[in-house]
């Protein structure tokens, strides 16, 4: 994966933690022992955070790590997402509609989902 996008992603994900804990950078970085000129630095993505702080910052938002760094997609995935939104893509406004009403429908049922021991 390019250290780019693993960058580009933590600096987002940094950035809506907070603000989402309504956090000023200053207070995030009390937090975390640090200052605010490096939770800036995080969230512009120009510097990318240890993972020390990345544990940290885990702790503090009451998060798992994984939150931090983007999914890994196998190319199977990859071709099945492509091929979806080339199918979506096809579909007028009514259909799209119902599509993504469908989705969301299955979307919610614990049987239909990866992420729910069931």
């Amino acid at each position: 994966m390019e250290k780019g996008i693993v960058r580009g992603f933590i600096s987002v994900k940094i950035k809506e933690l907070r603000e989402n804990m309504g956090w000023k950078k200053g207070q995030l970085a009390e937090k975390l022992e640090t200052t605010p000129s490096m939770v800036s630095s995080w969230e512009q993505g120009s510097r990318i955070p240890s993972i020390e702080y990345v544990f940290a910052m885990a702790r503090v938002f009451g998060v798992g790590i994984e939150v931090f760094f983007p999914p890994v997609i196998s190319e199977t995935e990859k071709e099945l997402e492509h091929e979806l939104v080339h199918d979506f893509r096809k579909l007028n406004k009514d259909g799209q509609t119902i599509a993504l009403a469908s989705v969301k429908g299955f979307s919610h049922m614990a049987k239909y989902r990866n992420d729910l021991f069931c």
